[in-house]
C-alpha cells in the first residue's frame, strides 16, 4: 500500500534551503510477504505551491477591492440573479447586505428600464460589447428613485462560457437633481 506522509513535508537541502515536497511510501516485501525495505518518493512543489498562493492573494485582493469599494458592485448571473453584491451597493438601495441574496437584478430596476438592461446583458452574452455603459434608475427598498452610472462586463470561463456581469454602480442621484437645478435656474 502506498502511503503519503504528513502534508506541507519541507526537505533541507545541504545549503539550508527549505523545498516543499510531496511525498509518497510503499513497501518493498520478499518472496514471504515480509517487509525488507521501502521506496520513498519525492516531488518538488515549490513551483505549485507558489501558484497556490499566488492565486490566493489574487482572490484575496479582489474580494477585498470588491467588498470594501465606496460605489455599488456585483456579480450577476446571466438569467439576472444576483450571485454577490458589495455593502456599498446594498446600502445604496436600502437593503440589507442579506436582503440582496434574494433578488434578481430585475426586483431593484425600475420598469420603464428593464428593457436597456435587457439589451446590456444579451449585447455582452453576443459579445457585441466589452463593456456596456447606461444610465439607469433603481427601485431604492423606500419606494423611490435612485438614479445610476452603471458599467457592466462579462466574465467567461476558460471554455468560454458567461460566468457573471460584473457591474459597477455609482449613485449620480444627487448630481441629477443639482444638474435639474442648475438647468431651472
Amino acid at each position: 500500500m502506498v502511503v503519503g506522509l504528513a502534508n506541507h513535508t519541507l526537505l533541507i537541502s545541504k545549503d539550508g534551503k527549505e523545498i516543499p515536497i510531496a511525498d509518497g511510501d510503499a513497501p518493498i516485501k520478499n518472496g514471504m510477504n515480509e517487509i525488507i525495505g521501502v521506496v520513498l518518493i519525492f516531488r518538488d512543489q515549490t513551483k505549485e505551491r507558489e501558484a497556490k498562493r499566488e492565486l490566493f492573494q489574487s482572490e484575496e485582493q479582489f474580494r477585498l477591492i470588491f467588498e470594501r469599494f465606496t460605489s455599488g458592485k456585483s456579480l450577476t448571473l446571466p438569467d439576472g440573479k444576483l450571485s454577490k453584491v458589495n455593502q456599498a451597493f446594498a446600502e445604496m438601495l436600502g437593503y440589507t447586505f442579506d436582503e440582496m441574496w434574494n433578488l434578481n437584478f430585475a426586483d431593484l430596476t425600475c420598469p420603464d428600464d428593464m428593457a436597456e438592461s435587457w439589451e446590456c446583458i444579451r449585447s455582452l452574452l453576443a459579445d457585441e460589447k466589452s463593456v456596456y455603459r447606461m444610465e439607469k434608475r433603481y427601485s431604492h427598498k423606500d419606494g423611490s428613485i435612485v438614479l445610476a452610472d452603471v458599467n457592466s462586463t462579462l466574465l467567461r470561463d476558460e471554455r468560454n462560457n458567461p460566468l457573471h456581469l460584473v457591474t459597477s454602480i455609482q449613485d449620480i442621484t444627487l448630481r441629477k437633481q443639482s444638474e435639474e437645478l442648475l438647468r431651472q435656474s
